[in-house]
């Protein structure tokens, strides 16, 4: 499991940092109007993040439209892509405020392995492998 730095520390660092791009992810946004949080110790940070970068990616699985975090972060509208698996026309209603919504559909084998030769110990192969199981 990783590991991620919170509270005072991080976020006097943050303030020192320009993001170009930033990757982020949610515990859920049902009923919401943006991505939530349970913890409340990231909460800032994500928000600072929000803050400090040029283009915001929000990366979820369709498992993400039924549940969701204590703590809002953001509003769909602050992103500018939200990369999600496959979703019906109602969840798709539900973040229709994005900028732009990509939806990854889900790959053969055989795609499967051109990718982990042309990504492999990339981020987005870490990416592709950590939210949609590839």
């Amino acid at each position: 499991k990783g590991s991620t730095t919170t509270g005072a520390f991080a976020l006097d660092n943050l303030r020192h940092v320009k993001i170009d791009t930033a990757f982020m992810g949610t515990d859920g946004f049902k009923d919401c109007q943006g991505p939530t949080t349970f913890s409340f110790q990231e909460l800032s940070v994500k928000q600072k993040v929000i803050e400090q970068s040029k283009q915001k990616i929000l990366v979820c699985d369709r498992s993400k439209f039924f549940k969701t975090g204590t703590y809002p972060f953001a509003r769909f509208s602050d992103y500018d892509k939200i990369i999600t698996n496959p979703i019906d026309p109602k969840e798709k209603a539900m973040i229709d405020s994005a900028k732009e919504i990509v939806i990854i559909d889900p790959i053969t084998r055989k795609q499967n392995n051109r990718m982990k030769k042309r990504f492999k110990n990339t981020m987005i192969y870490f990416l592709l492998q950590r939210f949609f199981n590839v």
